[in-house]
């Protein structure tokens, strides 16, 4: 399979970037191979020291102590009363040596909570220098595709510098990897793809809402509080205080939540962003996040007030197109650590 063709037929902004729509008009992805997407919004930021993992554990929603060396997690830096400030991918690349993935819009707000609960601990961080070339490649054959070993959770990538990497994370599949590497070597990552079909947003983004994947900047903000996007496998509920800890602990075991992201569809034309939900008295009941046309129909992803969903009330767009709950399952998420 050879990457395809190299020039893309329009653009999208995302996350502050600018990057590839589409490269054909019949583009596709297929979860069982691999794709890749450019990723200019990727940031990665190194901490070390002697009370790196703990200083991190005190701090994000997961479990940083009880990662095994290798592994990677999803976790997410919250404020104290449990709303999102940013969502990360953590890699426990040695024993007081972790990476963070987050994205360019965030990384401001994460080393800002950094310096400020910094008090007595032997801890550093440092971000990755830019300009850089930044790459998510998606699919069950992805580390297969990279010449990865599957054992491992992240590592250098060859000929890409002292500060070229990769590691894993879980997008669209389990299998998927971000890879990091200084500007002036994006044809050497080119290289390594290879063997990778080339992917733009709109592909990319219409996989994403059918997997029921929600971003931060996209579907969530710092108003949601951390289960709202379905990140509640992002919390740990055994570890002791973290910020947000008290919050998320209560709803966990004693309430309900107000606000649940959901797969949705319709019929007919996409909508914008924010466009309202409504149940048949015409009450706001949520909104829309993202939404990609899928043959005749629109697959999306919205937010529903709690009402609707355990009323199971109907719900329409404000021009009157029903929408559907998707009660089709999503790609199954495989187990935490990759």
């Amino acid at each position: 399979m050879t990457a395809g063709p190299s020039t893309p037929s329009a653009t999208a902004q995302v996350l502050g970037s600018t990057v590839p729509l589409r490269f054909a008009p019949t583009e596709t992805f297929d979860p069982g191979g691999a794709a890749w997407i450019e990723a200019p919004w990727e940031r990665a930021i190194t901490v070390t020291g002697k009370d790196a993992a703990r200083f991190l554990h005190n701090l994000l929603t997961q479990d940083v102590l009880g990662m095994a060396v290798g592994s990677t997690r999803p976790a997410v830096l919250a404020d104290r009363k449990g709303h999102l400030v940013a969502e990360l991918w953590i890699w426990r690349e040695e024993e007081s040596r972790l990476r963070l993935r987050t994205a360019a819009p965030t990384i401001d707000a994460v080393l800002d909570v950094f310096a400020r609960h910094r008090v007595m601990e032997r801890v550093e961080w440092s971000v990755r220098p830019d300009p850089s070339f930044a790459v998510l490649v998606c699919g069950r054959e992805a580390g297969f595709a990279l010449g990865i070993d599957p054992g491992l959770g992240g590592g250098a990538l060859a000929d890409c510098g002292p500060d070229g990497l990769w590691f894993r994370v879980r997008e669209l599949t389990p299998e998927d990897v971000v890879i990091v590497a200084d500007a002036d070597r994006a044809d050497t990552v080119r290289a390594h793809l290879h063997a990778v079909v080339p992917i733009g947003w709109e592909t990319f983004d219409r996989a994403r809402i059918e997997a029921g994947r929600a971003w931060m900047g996209i579907d969530a903000d710092g108003d949601r509080l951390v289960p709202e996007p379905g990140w509640d496998d992002r919390i740990s509920y055994t570890k002791g205080c973290y910020l947000g800890q008290e919050t998320l602990a209560r709803l966990h075991y004693q309430g309900r939540l107000n606000w649940s992201l959901e797969r949705i569809s319709w019929m007919g034309e996409t909508v914008d962003p924010g466009t309202d939900l409504r149940d048949p008295g015409g009450d706001r009941v949520g909104w829309v996040t993202s939404a990609r046309a899928s043959g005749d129909r629109v697959v999306a992803l919205g937010y529903l007030h709690r009402r609707a969903r355990e009323e199971s009330l109907p719900v329409s767009l404000p021009d009157g197109r029903v929408v559907s709950r998707r009660t089709d399952s999503p790609p199954p998420a495989d187990s935490l650590d990759s």
